[in-house]
Order: structure tokens, then sequence, then C-alpha cells
């Protein structure tokens, strides 16, 4: 069952650190289904592997479902127009959920007092890197904007507080008509393209594909990082068991 925006979490402020510290900052996920039965199985399976890697981390982790939240009409309509201009290579249904998320990442981070870890589903914690400063006190990474954590400028991870992620979305509205790169012979823009161009190369990256490098605290399971290593592209769960592990985080520094 996804979790929902929940009396649990709604009016919390959370501090950077960790439970026992000076408690465990929020990472948090938006699942909106699509797809076949049976694609929506496996990604369900990839988010309980999800919840509990980042459990094991320290952190708090939240998954919000896409298709049971509502942004707020008038920024939805707004975005909605940016992204009704704008050029894709991916199933449109898809790629608007992908900018709609922003919205209501937005809208959860408002109750929070401090910034957020904001994740794609198939971004873990590294069991090999658990020492990691990152680890002990992931708020002392964030930049004070919307923070892009991931070597290749990808927007699958970043630090970002309510006002930051509005500026993020204001930034999407401006870029996505306007902004094209060449895709195989086709105009294309996604926020991945909007977030390379405006936020790369990040400053002190801390995630990376597993494919590009694994020496960073936080490993994107891409795509291509699981077709290259055999398994077909459904199948991240069953790559982040082989592959990855379980992260147990250590008693002390």
């Amino acid at each position: 069952m996804l979790a929902q925006w929940s009396a649990r979490h709604e009016k919390k402020a959370i501090v950077g650190g960790f439970l026992g510290d000076t408690g465990s900052m929020t990472v948090i996920t938006c699942h909106t289904p699509m797809g076949t039965y049976a694609q929506m199985q496996k990604y369900l399976d990839l988010l309980k592997l999800w919840r509990r890697a980042w459990s094991e981390a320290g952190f708090t982790p939240v998954v919000l479902d896409g298709s049971k939240r509502q942004a707020g009409a008038s920024e939805e309509s707004r975005l909605r127009a940016a992204f009704d201009r704008s050029e894709t290579v991916n199933h449109r249904d898809y790629e608007w959920h992908c900018y709609r998320r922003w919205l209501l990442l937005k809208d959860y981070a408002a109750n929070f007092a401090t910034p957020l870890l904001m994740v794609d589903g198939d971004v873990f914690p590294n069991p090999s890197q658990k020492k990691h400063p990152f680890f002990w006190n992931p708020a002392a990474e964030w930049s004070g904007r919307f923070h892009v954590l991931d070597a290749g400028g990808n927007p699958c991870a970043v630090l970002a507080n309510h006002g930051a992620t509005y500026d993020w979305i204001l930034l999407l509205r401006e870029r996505i008509p306007t902004l094209r790169i060449d895709y195989k012979g086709k105009p294309h823009v996604s926020d991945m393209i909007v977030a390379q161009h405006a936020y790369f190369p990040p400053a002190n990256p801390l995630c990376a594909a597993w494919e590009d490098r694994r020496d960073l605290p936080l490993i994107h399971v891409s795509t291509d990082s699981v077709i290259k290593e055999g398994f077909r592209a459904e199948d991240k769960s069953a790559f982040v068991s082989s592959r990855i592990g379980t992260f147990k985080r250590p008693a002390s520094k």
C-alpha cells in the first residue's frame, strides 16, 4: 500500500540528522501508477525495497501517490499550458506526470521547516558508502536552492525546500516550451534536460547512475544500468536485490 499524505508526516518539522540525534530527514518520492498491471506490480516491488533501504539508512521514507494527490488548480493549469507547447520523444502522459510530480512535492514540502531529499523511486542509498558524511547530516549539503545531487545533472535526486521547489517549477514553466535538444533526429525536452542546462555540473555530486560510478552515497538504478547488467528494464527490484543489497547503518561514525 502506498503511503498517503498522513497526519504522521503532515505537520512534523524535520531537522537534518537522524533519529536519536536531531530527527530523521524525510526522503520523498512520487509515484503515479501507469502501464500494465504487471508493470505496476513490478514497480510496487521496487518501492518496497526503496522504503526499506531508506529506513535502514536512517531516513523517513514517504511515497506520494500521484493519482490521488491534487495539486493547486491554477498552478497545475499554468504548468500544463507550458507542457502542451513542449516537444518530447516520450509518451506524453508519462512526461506530463514527470513534471506534475514537482507540484505535489512542493506542496508536501510546505509542511517542513527544512529541506527534504526528493528522489526517484529507483534512487537508493549506497551500502558501500554508509559512513559517508551525507548519511549523518544530509541537510549540511544543501546549497539553499534547488540542489541537484546527480553527477550527470539528472533531477533524480535533489535537496530542496518548498520555496526552492517553487523556483524550479517557475523555471520549468519558462524553459519547457522553448528548450529543445535533438534526440535521434527528433526534438525533445524533459525536466532532466532543463536541470542539465540550469544546474549542471553540480559542484559536489552525491549521486550517480550505477553504470557511471559507485563511489557516491546515492545510486541511481537507471534503466541503462539494469539492461547493461543483463536484466530486463522492468526488473529493477531484482537488480537492486542482486547488485546493491541491503543498507545497515553503522552504530557510529
